[in-house]
C-alpha cells in the first residue's frame, strides 16, 4: 500500500518505505517492553527520599501514556525517505511505527506532516 505526507498547508509528498503491517501479538508485546520499563524505574525511584512522592507516580502514570501510544500503532518501516513539501529536502527517517494520520516532522525545517495511505475507494 502506497503511502503519503500531507503538510498543514495541504502540500504533499510520498514516502518511499517498504512499510509491514505490525501483528497485534508485536504491538502488544513491544506496548508491554515499555511499560515494564517505567514501571521498573518507578520502582527504583521508591528508594530515593522525598522526590520518590513525585517521581513514583509520575513514571506509573508516563508508562500508561507510553503503552497506550505504542499501542495505537498499525505499520512499520525500518528505513525510508520523503521530501519535504515544505524545504524540499530529503528526509530518512529510520525505525519508525506508526498509523495512519500519524504526525512526522521535517528533521531539517521542523515542518508537521502527517502520513496519509493513497488507497482510493475504486
Amino acid at each position: 500500500m502506497p503511502w503519503s505526507l500531507r503538510s498543514n498547508d495541504f502540500k504533499s509528498s510520498s514516502l518511499k518505505a517498504k512499510v509491514t503491517t505490525c501483528e497485534k501479538k508485536d504491538i502488544i508485546l513491544l506496548s508491554f517492553k515499555k511499560l515494564v520499563l517505567f514501571w521498573a524505574v518507578a520502582v527504583f525511584c521508591i528508594l530515593l527520599p522525598l522526590v520518590h512522592f513525585v517521581l513514583v507516580p509520575a513514571f506509573v502514570f508516563v508508562g500508561i501514556f507510553v503503552f497506550l501510544a505504542q499501542y495505537k500503532n498499525t505499520h512499520f518501516f525500518s528505513t525510508g525517505e520523503f521530501q519535504c513539501p515544505g524545504c524540499n529536502e530529503l528526509n530518512q527517517p529510520k525505525n519508525i511505527y506508526f498509523f495512519e494520520s500519524k504526525k512526522l516532522s521535517c528533521s531539517l525545517c521542523g515542518e508537521q506532516l502527517v502520513v496519509l495511505s493513497d488507497q482510493t475507494g475504486a
